[in-house]
């Protein structure tokens, strides 16, 4: 299965698969992959005219199967975006797995839900085609590499003992982490390394204990 980080670098290139379907509950990254996806599918031509959204409550399949299916207008793709297809019931789930056995070579559809059933025809049908991406919150090594990776994006080097203070500072919540190392790179300046005692002296601590 690809991963967020993959979708969204493969958007940023211009290349888009028929279907994705995210599951779990890391927003942000989720929310970075469909973003890569809307421009994507913005730069095939009439920007903001191609993209239908839906929310899955009370949602029938047979409202996103049309929208999938129109021809977009003056542009290669058009974006069909619901999310919370976990709130759909069953039955419109698996109308819309019938659609991934044959998608619409002209439309992008992306489903968000925090969980859905492993055992359902949706889920094993994304699976199946290589559509299925895990959005399970990050931990351990890969939420220490998303630290990383945010600092170097703004050009600093991380020292390992501010990764650590960062964590404690703020928990595992992307957000407020995006947050913070923005905040950092703005103290430290242009190209300076961000150290522990930078962490100390900027940010706040907001994480939550349990008690």
């Amino acid at each position: 299965m690809p991963t967020l980080n993959e979708v969204t670098k493969k958007a940023q290139g211009g290349t888009l698969d028929p279907a994705y379907v995210f599951v779990g509950t890391e927003r942000l990254l989720v929310e970075r992959a469909v973003e890569a996806i809307r421009s994507a599918v913005d730069d095939m031509g009439a920007p903001g005219f191609n993209v239908e959204v839906f929310d899955g409550k009370g949602l029938e399949a047979s409202r996103v199967l049309a929208a999938a299916r129109t021809l977009p207008m003056m542009a290669d793709k058009r974006l069909v975006l619901v999310r919370h297809a976990d709130a759909m019931t069953p039955t419109e789930q698996n109308d819309l797995a019938a659609y991934l056995d044959d998608p619409t070579e002209s439309a992008c559809l992306v489903l968000t839900a925090d969980k859905l059933d492993g055992r359902g025809k949706l889920a094993k049908s994304a699976k199946k085609r290589g559509w299925f991406i895990d959005a399970k919150p990050l931990r351990g090594r890969e939420l220490r590499s998303f630290i990383r990776a945010e600092a170097n994006e703004r050009g600093h080097n991380v020292e390992p003992r501010a990764v650590e203070t960062l964590l404690d500072a703020v928990g595992d919540d992307l957000g407020a982490i995006d947050d913070a190392v923005e905040r950092l790179s703005l103290f430290v300046g242009p190209g300076q390394r961000i150290d522990a005692d930078a962490v100390v002296r900027c940010v706040s601590r907001i994480r939550v204990e349990s008690i």
